[in-house]
């Protein structure tokens, strides 16, 4: 990786090594993101959250965040279909001379992505406890202090419908 986090081939050939334990981390964050994505069903569900239903100050006439638990879903339904060992075969290259190809970029690129994704989900995920701090009206102390405040700084309350992609952006941006 370089200076500004891309990815740069090292045109070293059989790395099967790092390929496969990128494998693994991939498999460890989609794990990590389905919990993510189920917590935040939750916290939206009043049965369990004693908050009001879709984190909305009016549910009912208001969606509140049910689009942004929707937009995690389908985040996670995306990692879940890029989930697969890029290391699952070998192929042979250059005439022969290369007898056992790993998929290090493959698997790196892989990973990548997934990364990408969990960072949208951890961000739709701070969005929801913006908004559950805001209905309680609770002030947490301390270092979620600190969160709360740029949180709230980051994202406004949703007190009424609107688009939430630019909250979602800024939230993502700052992660």
């Amino acid at each position: 990786m370089d200076m500004d986090g891309r990815l740069i081939s090292t045109s070293g050939f059989h790395a099967v090594e790092p390929a496969a334990r990128m494998d693994a981390m991939e498999a460890a964050f989609v794990h990590a993101a389905e919990v993510v994505v189920q917590r935040r069903g939750r916290l939206l569900d009043e049965r369990f959250s004693g908050l009001p239903a879709q984190l909305s100050p009016d549910p009912g006439p208001r969606c509140g965040l049910v689009v942004v638990h929707k937009r995690a879903v389908g985040t996670l339904h995306c990692l879940r279909s890029m989930l697969g060992p890029v290391t699952g075969g070998f192929v042979e290259t250059s005439a022969g001379q290369e007898d056992a190809m790993t998929f290090a970029w493959e698997a790196a690129m892989q990973l990548d992505a997934i990364l990408e994704g969990v960072r949208e989900l951890i961000a739709c995920e701070l969005l929801a406890i913006r908004q559950a701090w805001g209905l309680r009206q609770h002030v947490p102390r301390g270092p979620l202090a600190i969160v709360q405040s740029e949180l709230n700084d980051l994202v406004a309350f949703v007190d009424e419908d609107r688009p939430l992609g630019p909250d979602l952006s800024a939230l993502i941006d700052a992660l």
